[in-house]
């Protein structure tokens, strides 16, 4: 691969490695000293693990490739105000890409290395990343995060979906009371009760079995 094609990252570990060579090779031309050497070279490759750590966020990359396919409406959903409006996704992206992971067991440690992964994630994510979003103006998106948190946990999705939702009838002036439970049907208008004794105790019981020896004994 030409060394033009290479990521920022790869090209300056390679420079690295140069670098660190013509240092042992200098080391090894004026000191002769194996103790130095062992030494210089084990703090440069300790210096150089740090540096190969992630620079940005992780999360800041998968947004930078997905941003541009952002349906970012014109106006606040619930409002219709349209200044400072921003984009808010009922499944955070922070929480989202470390569960998943997390689940899948995929290093996130290196810039590379979530480069790599990114357009996987964005495409098995499109439903959460371009789909369960609303435009929202700031001071109502402030709101919704005072209510679900900084970075509200994945199972709060529909909750957010419903708040959001809630806000935008009370706006248009639409009654959002809650409505009143169904009310439980009657199976039957009379509930057989047994006795301790086991008799019928039930309206069509004791009573009826008592009319009919009334009649039987009227008739004689």
């Amino acid at each position: 691969m030409p060394y033009t094609h290479l990521s920022f990252n790869k090209r300056a570990t390679l420079c690295s490695g140069f670098f660190i060579l013509l240092v042992i090779i200098n080391l090894a031309l004026t000191e002769g000293s194996v103790g130095s050497i062992i030494e210089l070279v084990t703090k440069i490759g300790n210096e150089m693990a740090v540096n190969t750590k992630t620079k940005r966020i992780p999360v800041k990359w998968i947004r930078d490739g997905a941003k541009a396919a952002y349906d970012k409406k014109a106006c606040c959903f619930i409002c219709n105000i349209t200044d400072e409006l921003e984009l808010h996704h009922t499944h955070g992206m922070t929480n989202l890409l470390e569960k998943w992971a997390k689940d899948n067991n995929v290093s996130l440690n290196t810039d590379d290395e979530v480069l790599e992964i990114r357009d996987e994630f964005i495409r098995l994510h499109h439903k959460e990343i371009y789909e369960d979003v609303f435009t929202l103006c700031v001071q109502h998106h402030r709101k919704l995060h005072q209510i679900f948190g900084k970075s509200p946990p994945l199972s709060t999705a529909n909750k957010q979906v419903r708040w959001v939702h809630i806000q935008k009838d009370k706006h248009n002036g639409i009654d959002v009371r809650h409505e009143k439970p169904e009310p439980i049907e009657v199976v039957s208008e009379r509930r057989e009760v047994k006795s301790s004794s086991g008799n019928d105790l039930s309206s069509g019981g004791i009573f009826d079995r008592f009319l009919g020896s009334y009649r039987s004994l009227s008739s004689f």
